[in-house]
């Protein structure tokens, strides 16, 4: 084998190394949200949805902006939730009037007065509940805050964490654009297995 041909293994070889480095950053950094234009923690136009699969149950739940509703002249998201089973069909478990202003703080409205729901920006309290609330952002695995969360449905960026720190234990994971991708408390856990918004899908 003469000088030319090992040279040129070499370089081959290098190309190929480099090759599969880039194609790893790639993938690295291609977060399930970066097709998402909206930046919202709760994207709340009509026709965005959620599923999520119940650790606990057979069960899928399955959240949808269906309308919008006006209260005290203020415009509200008219929320559905359901639970699907197999062959029956969805039962209501809930219709919840949402609102935000910036996509960060979300109030409901729930027998005649409008509540703090969520605050994605820090430590809150619920005004009606007194349940209080603690706001932090995802870490890795060596403890560090990066933002970035994980499920099988893939990994997302621009995450936030709300923890109750009172009564039952609750954690929301929600990430931007999406929405809630996790939620946990003392039955199990919900997951996001499916979400369409602004006409996006994800988990098709």
């Amino acid at each position: 084998m003469n000088r030319i041909t090992i040279i040129s293994l070499a370089l081959l070889m290098l190309f190929a190394v480099s090759c599969t480095q880039e194609a790893a950053t790639i993938v690295e950094d291609n977060y399930i949200n970066e097709v998402i234009s909206d930046t919202s923690y709760f994207p709340l136009d009509i026709g965005n949805e959620w599923i999520y699969d119940i650790s606990y149950d057979t069960v899928n739940i399955h959240l949808k902006v269906i309308d919008s509703a006006y209260f005290n002249s203020l415009k509200y998201s008219v929320v559905l939730c359901e639970n699907y089973q197999g062959k029956f069909a969805p039962v209501n478990l809930d219709t919840m009037y949402l609102r935000t202003t910036d996509g960060i703080k979300f109030y409901r409205y729930i027998n005649g007065l409008e509540r703090l729901y969520l605050d994605f920006s820090q430590d809150f309290t619920d005004s009606i509940k007194g349940i209080k609330y603690s706001v932090s952002i995802p870490e890795n695995s060596y403890g560090i805050p990066t933002g970035v969360y994980s499920i099988p449905l893939g990994e997302f960026q621009d995450c936030k964490k709300i923890e109750s720190i009172e009564v039952e234990p609750r954690i929301y994971i929600s990430a931007k654009g999406i929405g809630m991708i996790s939620f946990t408390w003392f039955k199990g856990k919900a997951t996001l297995i499916y979400a369409k918004i602004n006409g996006a899908e994800i988990g098709a």
